[in-house]
């Protein structure tokens, strides 16, 4: 089916609104996922469990996208079914809220349900919005709703935070967060709504050869060291990612509205300067790039270590937010380089599971650490650190040159969550090629920040 100038146009506003009532869900929603289990009781391997396992299963469930869609029988219709689950896997959140259910098995499996239905619609959705916005409007649009999406998210993340510390003063913390809950099923329910009125344009068979066919392509044809350097990094991240939150709560006693503008400063100055940093890869090289940012990936937590005011914090979080904009921008631009154009979906989704193993490993060492060792929050920072640094220089200084050589394409993002001590995690959109040009070649312009419906690659680290 063939869609009217008339029926784009209606389209593309829907999408927008779309993308607000999504970044609203993840901003009062999977946002405050890791405050909620601090909230309710859990230990350190618990919140490492739940930090880690539903994106490792939201990837895998990723390879079963061609075939979701293939059934369905319309990209529209795989796209809002995937919507309206995951909006109404959250009210499981809700129930675990108003219980005060602290049992881990049941905060893991809804939000693992609330992953993996958000994984498994995306790629699906980046072929469907492949179709309808092409050539130059491309940039255009999303550049536009991305910033829409941006405002819209860290402004529920902030009045999020000023809701819980509403509710924390009166002792009612668990209902502050079902009232959360609740409004993130609305925003992604009615999110599915304007989903509806997209128009199809295209059959979900186009999507090319079985999906086992792709995986064994991206296997063959893929370069891995990439995904090599993010696992190794991502395993270094992680032995600290899911401790900042109870670090900040527990040990530091900061209230949810302090806690939300920290966090809210790094998503910022994430935003500000992903940007800006096509032009400076264009003057030094993403090898180069990768390196530095890397480099200053791994003395954040050491900072966090040794700064212990909020004022000190909240540089840290600006040098944060830097740090990570520049790697995160090199980091995508590789992988597409070494991903096979006719299965990116595939590669991105096996790269992310490596990755995503990593990161398991990593949390369950660091929550080792903490319970087998007794050492501090802060002794772990110290570490996560030193590993970071060790993986970088180790893996990615002699790969500077190879790195260099790959060329620089328009990204488009959207965002996946927030997390404490690195602000906004994005996803790319990324699509398998069918005989057109999926990644331009962007050479000129900056890369524009733009939060679509996702990607398959999300390296929170």
């Amino acid at each position: 089916m063939s869609a009217t100038p008339v029926q784009i146009r209606r389209t593309l506003c829907a999408s927008i609104v779309d993308g607000a009532l999504y970044a609203v869900m993840i901003g009062v929603s999977e946002s405050y996922l890791g405050a909620f289990a601090v909230s309710l009781g859990h230990d350190d391997l618990s919140l490492a469990l739940l930090a880690t396992v539903p994106l490792l299963v939201g990837a895998l469930i990723q390879l079963l996208a061609g075939a979701v869609a293939t059934l369905s029988g319309t990209w529209r219709r795989a796209v809002v079914v995937g919507a309206v689950l995951q909006g109404l896997s959250q009210v499981g959140f809700v129930s675990i809220a108003l219980t005060d259910d602290s049992r881990l098995w049941t905060l893991l499996l809804v939000k693992t349900l609330f992953w993996s239905s958000g994984a498994l619609l995306t790629p699906v959705w980046n072929a469907w919005m492949a179709e309808l916005v092409e050539g130059s409007l491309r940039e255009r649009f999303f550049a536009h709703r991305g910033g829409i999406v941006y405002l819209a998210l860290v402004l529920s993340y902030l009045g999020g935070g000023q809701l819980l510390e509403e509710f924390r003063q009166i002792s009612q913390l668990m209902q502050g967060f079902a009232v959360l809950f609740s409004v993130a099923v609305v925003a992604r329910l009615a999110s599915a709504f304007t989903l509806q009125l997209h128009v199809d344009v295209t059959n979900p068979a186009v999507m090319g050869p079985g999906t086992m066919a792709r995986v064994r392509l991206a296997l063959r044809q893929g370069s891995w060291r990439i995904t090599a350097l993010l696992a190794a990094v991502g395993f270094g991240v992680h032995m600290a990612a899911p401790f900042f939150t109870p670090y900040m709560l527990r040990t530091m006693q900061l209230d949810y509205t302090v806690y939300a503008v920290l966090t809210a400063v790094a998503v910022f100055v994430k935003a500000v300067a992903f940007p800006f940093a096509h032009r400076v890869s264009s003057r030094f090289g993403l090898g180069r790039m990768v390196v530095v940012s890397g480099l200053a990936v791994a003395a954040l937590p050491a900072l966090w270590a040794v700064v212990p005011s909020v004022p000190g914090l909240l540089v840290v979080e600006v040098l944060g937010g830097l740090a990570w904009a520049a790697f995160e921008f090199a980091s995508f631009q590789l992988l597409l380089d070494a991903s096979p154009s006719e299965c990116n979906v595939e590669y991105f989704s096996l790269s992310s599971a490596g990755v995503g193993i990593a990161q398991l490993c990593g949390a369950l060492v660091g929550s080792a650490l903490l319970a087998t060792w007794s050492l501090s929050y802060t002794d772990v920072f110290a570490l996560s650190g030193a590993v970071r640094a060790t993986a970088v220089l180790l893996i990615a200084l002699p790969l500077i040159p190879a790195m260099n050589r790959a060329r620089l394409r328009l990204l488009v993002l959207r965002p996946a969550a927030i997390r404490a001590a690195a602000g906004v995690v994005n996803r790319l959109l990324v699509r398998n090629s069918t005989g057109k040009a999926t990644q331009r070649p962007v050479d000129a312009s900056p890369v524009k920040l733009s939060k679509p419906g996702a990607g398959s690659f999300s390296p929170k680290l």
